[in-house]
């Protein structure tokens, strides 16, 4: 499951450049690097299973799901952004994923409207065969034109669409954990019940409505009441 610290790796206040998230969990800057004259968000990451899925996803992009620019090997770009990453020499394993600066701070965007658009990841990654599981806010963003988008795939996995058997199969935390004590067995059937789990509706706005017809219907039974 995407780590915490992560949540913060995305925001709103520009301050220009690239911003990278190392493989120690530091934030490092290098405000002279961009993409397509854009600030945007670096990872490096030695995760090879997210590699493979982030340059599949290059190949089949998709409006609510993040855009990936690049990805490449660690070349020295931004030397500053070497120190205290705890890659040390051998860097044979560690590449880059650059993708878009999203706004994570998704309060203020309707909860039905975020359902309706990842339902709609949802289907689209699995039949491409890709299994995201890890369906949670802290992995939704917004990008500068509003679009709502997922992000973050190192804890997913991939499916054969004919046979439904694993080719990257996800590590086993909770939402994956969770889907299989409940009785889920296929990669979509844990996938499904891992987006109940992480992915609610607004309650209160529901909660709210019915208020609303009870309160309509009691003053209707008090009109009639009175009529007689």
């Amino acid at each position: 499951m995407a780590r915490s610290t992560r949540n913060k790796r995305r925001t709103t206040k520009r301050t220009g450049g690239m911003r990278m998230y190392t493989l120690s969990g530091k934030i490092v800057r290098d405000k002279d690097v961009l993409r397509e004259g854009k600030d945007f968000f670096r990872k490096m990451t030695d995760n090879e299973n997210e590699i493979k899925l982030c340059e599949f996803l290059m190949k089949h992009p998709h409006e609510n799901i993040i855009k990936i620019h690049g990805i490449s090997k660690d070349t020295g770009v931004g030397k500053d952004t070497g120190k205290g990453t705890g890659v040390g020499k051998d860097t044979n394993a560690v590449q880059y994923i650059d993708m878009e600066l999203l706004d994570t701070d998704i309060e203020k965007v309707n909860k039905n409207q975020i359902i309706v658009a990842m339902k709609k990841v949802k289907k689209y990654l699995q039949n491409l065969g890709i299994i995201y599981i890890d369906w949670k806010p802290d992995n939704i963003g917004i990008d500068e034109d509003g679009n709502i988008k997922l992000f973050d795939f190192d804890v997913s996995g991939m499916i054969d669409t004919e046979t439904n058997e694993w080719i990257i199969e996800p590590p086993k935390f909770h939402s994956y954990s969770v889907a299989v004590h409940n009785g889920m067995k296929t990669p979509i059937e844990i996938d499904d019940y891992a987006f109940s789990l992480g992915i609610k509706p607004d309650r209160s706005r529901s909660r709210s409505r019915s208020r609303s017809k009870s309160m309509k219907k009691s003053k209707s039974t008090d009109n009639t009441n009175t009529n007689v």
